[in-house]
């Protein structure tokens, strides 16, 4: 309740706050709009910002444009209801929507050593082979000797598939696997965010 009425203090003079009017049906309906755009812009330019702060390398840049997202965001809150302020914002989200929607994917970022190399796999027939193929020793979680090999699989010995769920964090997170049976030999893969 204090969030909610810490603005309004500039709009609605103190000594009214604590009357019962304020705390009516009527008043929460019809400030309920300002309320839910309120939490809206204030979301957006989080989402915003972290995507500035992590994809802009210039760091003058980053921190300028993070406080004109953010400042455009606080004086279009508070100024709710004059046309300019949200002129001002519509531009700078339009524009961010733009910039964000320009960015190409790519491979070629600084990757996490345990995730930085990429398998692939070459067809040949009825072979295929996976390059690449992580078979790290780990001794802890942030201790482990990176090492990769490569395989070849004829697809004609393919003898079962497995699904395999391992639950971390509770029963509700899971990390999945396919784990391909070759006769003597078996292929798991999975997918990480990188």
């Amino acid at each position: 309740m204090y969030l909610l009425f810490f603005h309004l203090d500039s709009i609605i003079p103190y000594k009214y706050l604590s009357s019962k009017k304020y705390y009516s049906k009527e008043f929460k309906i019809k400030k309920l709009p300002y309320i839910i755009t309120s939490i809206c812009i204030i979301l957006l330019a989080i989402f915003i910002d972290l995507s500035l702060y992590f994809r802009v390398d210039n760091s003058i840049l980053s921190i300028s444009s993070i406080l004109l997202i953010s400042f455009s965001s606080i004086i279009t809150i508070i100024l709710f209801k004059r046309p300019i302020a949200w002129v001002v914002y519509l531009i700078l989200i339009t524009t961010w929507f733009f910039w964000y929607g320009s960015i190409q994917a790519s491979n070629e970022r600084i990757w996490q050593k345990d995730v930085a190399v990429l398998s692939y796999a070459t067809i040949n027939d009825n072979l295929i082979t996976v390059h690449n193929i992580r078979n790290f020793k780990y001794t802890t979680e942030e201790n482990y000797k990176l090492a990769y090999y490569d395989e070849t699989f004829d697809i004609n010995k393919l003898d079962g598939i497995d699904f395999i769920a391992s639950y971390w964090m509770g029963p509700s997170i899971a990390h999945t696997f396919l784990s391909f049976s070759f006769h003597d030999k078996h292929l798991a893969i999975s997918i990480e965010v990188r």
